[in-house]
């Protein structure tokens, strides 16, 4: 049986919707990761003045938590990806008994 209607190929379902959702989180995780080990923040942790480096403790918490929820992110689209390859994707490589005999 070829190509069934309504069901998007397995190439589509992976490269177009959770490639990108995937590269989202990663892109985020690492813009968060860059703000926490930037050299701003290493001086202004650093810092004598307890109103920079005070502030600063606040957005490394910020940064830290944003890291965390996106990380938690990431670890949900691969296990929604890896369940898309596992239930759907599958099939479309694979010939059914019934199939055989036509």
């Amino acid at each position: 049986m070829s190509a069934q209607v309504g069901i998007p190929n397995y190439k589509d379902l992976i490269n177009k919707a959770k490639l990108q959702a995937i590269y989202e989180k990663i892109n985020n995780i690492c813009l968060n990761y860059a703000k926490l080990a930037s050299e701003d923040a290493i001086n202004n942790r650093e810092a004598e003045g307890y109103e920079t480096y005070s502030n600063q403790y606040s957005l490394d918490l910020g940064y830290l938590k944003q890291i965390c929820y996106q990380a938690q992110e990431l670890v949900n689209a691969c296990n929604d990806t890896m369940f898309l390859i596992n239930d759907g994707a599958v099939i479309h490589h694979l010939r059914t008994f019934g199939d055989s005999e036509q």
